[in-house]
């Protein structure tokens, strides 16, 4: 049988010599309050606090506690569970439950992001209701009302439209949600297959999103949808060179503010960047979201593509494919492939 290493050390407070074991001193370290015990029970432990005291904040009465005093470990806490610092964690948690107390929309508005990170997701039934409306070209037409059962909507960034917009800005906590798919499909951005009057004047803005903004905050709650200020294209000239590239002829070039509760996103919010519209297509929304900064792939979770409010030309609006690349199409362009993936703000 091995026999243990052994050294001698002066008890601290008789002085008289004790045996001590290394193997049986570090097997007891189990959490900080047997580290702080065997730490403190060294004969020079004063000395080794001495030394390092002022950088670990060490003495025999913290240790027991932790390394680190309750000033200094809220401060770090702060840091951690900070919005910028949960913006950049991705973990996919569901946080319905959570929601539906009440203890999540507390917790936002008190800045407490603890257990908020971003590709959490919270679950709903979104009941679209029934419209009747007069479309660009001038035809009466009836949509039928929709349930999407168990939709899901993920957390795709946090505070992201903090101070942003004119006036004051967005000036409460909130998180960026947006649905997991494609929800409302065969819809097109214009039955007139043109992007005359950019995409304030598309049936997508005039029609579909004011019936979204009803039935969301039906099913999230009127209270918890932040209505916020963004400015969207209102206007193209039809003959300028498209931000696409070569070969695309047409581009945005006005633009107005917008009261905003529910929206299409912009190709900054998805890439970073703008692929086929210009820089009147971008409005105060003009950060990738988090979400799609961690996933490579940006389409729905079952490939479905969605609209994006990018003027690409003077008859097509961009979309995300749902293979995962940055795409345009005639604005009349309606497949059950894809649609409408609605973003918003939730506090």
């Amino acid at each position: 049988m091995a026999r243990k290493s052994q050294f001698h050390l002066p008890n601290p407070t008789t002085g008289a010599q004790e045996i001590h074991h290394f193997e049986t001193e570090l097997a007891q370290i189990t959490d900080m309050t047997s580290f702080a015990q065997t730490f403190n029970k060294k004969s020079d432990a004063a000395s080794m606090r001495s030394h390092i005291g002022a950088a670990a904040n060490i003495n025999a009465t913290n240790t027991a506690a932790g390394l680190m005093p309750a000033a200094d470990k809220a401060k770090a806490d702060a840091v951690v569970h900070s919005a910028e610092a949960h913006n950049g964690i991705f973990r996919g948690k569901d946080l319905t439950s959570y929601f539906n107390s009440g203890q999540m929309s507390t917790d936002i508005a008190n800045s407490k992001f603890d257990d908020i990170y971003i590709g959490d997701f919270i679950t709903k039934t979104i009941n679209l209701p029934a419209i009747t409306y007069t479309d660009k070209a001038g035809t009466e037409k009836t949509q039928a009302a929709q349930t999407f059962a168990n939709a899901k909507f993920y957390i795709a960034g946090i505070n992201s439209r903090l101070k942003a917009g004119d006036g004051s800005g967005t000036t409460v906590n909130h998180v960026v949600l947006i649905s997991a798919n494609a929800l409302q499909r065969n819809v097109s951005m214009n039955p007139t297959n043109d992007t005359t009057g950019g995409y304030i004047g598309s049936d997508m803005w005039r029609i579909h999103m004011p019936n979204w903004s009803a039935a969301i905050k039906a099913a999230f709650g009127e209270s918890h949808v932040v209505k916020y200020r963004d400015w969207m294209s209102n206007a193209i000239n039809a003959t300028a060179p498209s931000g696409a590239g070569s070969g695309w002829v047409g581009a945005s070039n006005g633009w107005a503010w917008a009261d905003v509760e529910v929206n299409i996103p912009n190709e900054q919010m998805i890439y970073g960047g703008r692929t086929f519209g210009s820089g009147h297509d971008c409005g105060s929304f003009s950060m990738q979201l988090p979400l799609f900064a961690h996933k490579q792939y940006i389409g729905g979770d079952d490939r479905s593509w969605f609209w994006l409010r990018a003027v690409a030309s003077a008859s097509a609006f961009a979309h995300a494919d749902g293979y995962g690349y940055a795409n345009a199409v005639g604005a009349s362009y309606a497949t059950a492939a894809g649609g409408i993936r609605p973003v918003f703000l939730l506090r």
